[in-house]
């Protein structure tokens, strides 16, 4: 009798929190669907000089089927992957696609320069969660492998990536290109290919019973990988953009990466009081909120990239503040929707690039980080640390870092170079998005981390 009250019981709990998922995919999409509506309805407007009552009919019509269509997708896909290993993201990218002007033609999205000021915010977000994750004190607890795989698996896949990529436009196959921008292209590429997610790591973990020891290596790995992908990317923008600064003098690229951290630790150091005043989740998500864009605009004003300043804020403010439980709470709650956004501005500023070259920029692009990450990881394990040489396997994914990096690069930038990078970097994400949860399950089951390999946590 105890065991069948327990098993109701379980299945209950169960069916509560599918239920309350199931809601919170509901006002999503209506969310969503309204938020469409009205800026479909008042493009149109803008368009055609006023409101008639046919085009307000066919925009209303056309918000209701892309937000149909995506509320379709959502539930099938949720379903999907109640049985299958995958991480939630391709049909954000399709809804951001659809609002764009490529496929239906509605053009939501048609100037990417109105895109900015979300954009960076929406970026600026993933920065100050990166930074969070630099907490010295957890930092200073074994596993110690985790920096050295993380920033060694970062370099090697970044120049590796980078590297290729520029051999491929300056082979001149894709015709004559300057070698500026084929350095800043692949650069951006590498730093897009450094980063690592560990939303693979939470997937699997909240499917099966594993082990603490490699999800906590592969956490660890995962951020310093993410910390140097964005510094990288940031080191990129002030020495491809310099001249920002006073009239008379513009700072130099050193200059500039000084003023980038040095931005960052002060807002951090100066905001921070203004956390411990706050008692409510949706204040503190507020305050951060706010932070974020202040130092966001302060970054964009500068030339300086809103990743990196965030980072530094973050970092020193998960370091300096009182309460930096309750900031990390707020800034885990807060990171669904911040993701969310991103890959639906992902979507929305895609544009198709040469069907060929794309593939073939995609495929090295995906086959070179595998390998950068697979020979990473063996180094390390070799003449580093004590570790599985084929760790690398659980640092395949990409996640809200790699689209964070590629929408800041897209967004002031343009051509076919560009577009072939962005839509392998894209590309990247969604595959990894499906093939991570899968190969880190396979390495925990090498690993003898894997209780319970059959049955699914309930």
């Amino acid at each position: 009798m105890t065991h069948n009250h327990a098993r109701h019981g379980t299945a209950g709990a169960f069916a509560l929190r599918t239920l309350r998922s199931r809601g919170v995919v509901l006002r999503a999409c209506f969310g969503l669907t309204g938020w469409t509506t009205s800026v479909l309805w008042t493009s149109s407007a803008h368009a055609s000089g006023g409101t008639d009552a046919s085009s307000t009919g066919r925009v209303v019509l056309l918000a209701l089927v892309v937000g149909a269509a995506y509320l379709v997708l959502r539930i099938g896909l949720e379903r999907v992957r109640q049985k299958v290993l995958g991480v939630a993201g391709a049909e954000h990218l399709l809804l951001g696609v659809l609002l764009g002007p490529v496929i239906l033609g509605l053009g939501v999205f048609a100037e990417p320069n109105h895109l900015v000021p979300f954009a960076a915010v929406a970026a600026g977000w993933v920065g100050l969660s990166c930074g969070t994750d630099f907490n010295l004190r957890a930092l200073s607890d074994p596993p110690r492998g985790g920096p050295r795989l993380g920033v060694l698996s970062a370099l090697v896949c970044g120049f590796a990536v980078a590297i290729g990529a520029r051999a491929v436009f300056t082979s001149g196959w894709l015709g004559q290109v300057a070698a500026e921008d084929a350095w800043l292209t692949a650069g951006w590429m590498g730093c897009a290919a450094a980063a690592a997610s560990t939303t693979p790591i939470e997937v699997v973990r909240g499917r099966y019973e594993t082990g603490d020891a490699l999800a906590l290596l592969l956490r660890r790995s995962t951020r310093f990988a993410n910390m140097l992908a964005i510094m990288a990317f940031g080191v990129l923008a002030c020495v491809f953009r310099p001249g920002y600064g006073l009239e008379d003098r513009p700072l130099s690229p050193v200059e500039l990466a000084v003023v980038a951290v040095g931005l960052g630790a002060v807002l951090g150091l100066v905001l921070s009081p203004f956390l411990g005043q706050v008692e409510s989740l949706a204040g503190r998500v507020l305050v951060l909120a706010s932070m974020v864009s202040f130092a966001t605009g302060a970054a964009h004003w500068l030339g300086l990239s809103p990743l990196w300043v965030n980072l530094t804020m973050g970092a020193v403010l998960v370091n300096t503040s009182l309460v930096n439980d309750r900031m990390i709470e707020a800034v885990r709650a807060a990171n669904p929707s911040g993701t969310l956004v991103l890959l639906v501005l992902a979507g929305a500023i895609w544009n198709p690039p040469p069907l060929v070259p794309a593939i073939v920029v995609t495929i090295g692009f995906v086959g070179l980080r595998f390998i950068g990450r697979m020979a990473a990881s063996w180094f390390v394990a070799k003449w580093l640390a004590p570790m599985r040489r084929d760790t690398g396997r659980g640092m395949l994914g990409q996640g809200e870092v790699a689209v964070a990096l590629a929408i800041m690069f897209h967004v002031g930038n343009e051509g076919p170079l560009v577009d072939i990078g962005y839509t392998a970097i894209l590309a990247s994400v969604v595959l990894h998005d499906l093939v991570a949860p899968w190969a880190l399950r396979g390495l925990l089951l090498d690993a003898g981390e894997m209780r319970g390999t059959a049955e699914a946590k309930v």
